[in-house]
């Protein structure tokens, strides 16, 4: 059974991951696809996120920034974030950050993070994501806005 330190982990974790994603449910990667097979070109930036993760338990509102760098020639980029409460339970964490390993090829983006059940859109500039995560068997939901600052 996960402790409250580590479950708040989790969920933050992917909530704000996935301010540019789109998860694959059998890898538990985060994936989209970003509209054009060229538009990998375009994936750094600092992208800003509104989000919500909720249920019968808990219902927390947080903004945040993943901040992602230049690809190399492999396609391979560094995610960064960081997180901050806006309002709700006191379960929820005040701040989280974390980073993470990604790859963008022909327009499509995979962030490995181990956790998930999200889906989302990204056009041009601004993107949503919505799902579920599974905690100790109870259901907690997951909305996110995002666009890029730039």
């Amino acid at each position: 059974m996960l402790q409250g330190g580590a479950v708040k982990k989790i969920v933050f974790t992917i909530l704000f991951t996935s301010l540019v994603s789109q998860v694959n449910i059998a890898r538990a990667d985060y994936i989209f696809y970003l509209g054009s097979p060229n538009a990998c070109a375009n994936l750094a930036n600092n992208w800003l996120g509104q989000g919500r993760v909720y249920n019968w338990v808990v219902d927390c509102q947080y903004h945040g920034i993943g901040i992602i760098n230049n690809r190399d020639q492999a396609g391979n980029f560094q995610l960064n974030i960081n997180v901050n409460k806006d309002s709700g339970s006191f379960i929820c964490p005040n701040t989280y950050s974390s980073h993470f390993t990604g790859k963008c090829s022909n327009g499509y983006v995979v962030i490995a993070t181990g956790y998930g059940d999200l889906a989302g859109t990204v056009s041009g500039n601004a993107g949503t994501a919505k799902g579920s995560l599974t905690i100790s068997g109870t259901k907690t939901n997951v909305d996110i806005t995002f666009n890029s600052k730039n």
